[in-house]
């Protein structure tokens, strides 16, 4: 790994009670098989969105000062506004201070090198809009099918690229050199072959 042993474990027990959930979840799936890939594809988003509750700042503004002005902006809703739809914008309002996902994966993300992104994420190296879709897809809404939620094929391939995030996540967090991750996602292991037969077919598809 580059590094101490001791100084790796001594880092992963400094952080692992913030991180335990999410951790634990992320594990749940690496250890799990034949799990249906919709189960699969958005634990390990649900593992991602976790993780960035757990390490990084998820509010445009303090909590306390929020909800001293929640109150004013329910009030600002037009009193014709009523029953369901005045719940729904009090709903909107209640959550309207934390990050979106989007918000959070690109947080979460960015701390590692670009080079190490573009592996993994390819395109403009930042978590697929389409990942981020076909989840608030599954977990809000099953009407219809939009264009942008993947199909079981493409959610076979982002698990396994969500999964290779996941460890590069955490050794980033564990202070693992960017050359020994890059020399990782270069490997010869099942994982990094598959990612980089991805990567060979989106260059060929750009050509």
């Amino acid at each position: 790994m580059g590094g101490s042993l001791t100084d790796v474990l001594d880092k992963w027990l400094s952080i692992y009670d913030k991180i335990k959930s999410p951790a634990q979840l992320a594990l749940s799936v690496f250890g799990s098989t034949n799990l249906w890939v919709h189960v699969e594809f958005l634990s390990l988003m649900q593992a991602l969105e976790g993780l960035h509750r757990a390490l990084m700042a998820d509010r445009f503004m303090d909590r306390v000062d929020y909800d001293k002005m929640l109150s004013a902006l329910e009030a600002s809703i037009p009193g014709e506004i009523t029953g369901a739809l005045r719940d729904s914008l009090k709903s909107k309002l209640k959550y309207g201070n934390e990050f979106s996902l989007r918000r959070r994966l690109r947080d979460l993300v960015e701390p590692l090198p670009s080079s190490i992104r573009q592996m993994i994420l390819m395109g403009n190296d930042q978590v697929p809009q389409m990942w981020i879709d076909t989840r608030n897809y599954y977990t809000h809404s099953l009407g219809g099918t939009p264009t942008s939620v993947l199909g079981g094929a493409g959610m076979h391939r982002a698990g396994v690229r969500l999964k290779i995030l996941l460890r590069v996540l955490y050794l980033h967090q564990l202070g693992v050199s960017d050359a020994i991750l890059v020399g990782a996602l270069n490997g010869t292991n099942k994982e990094s072959q598959f990612l980089q037969q991805l990567f060979g077919e989106r260059s060929l598809a750009s050509e």
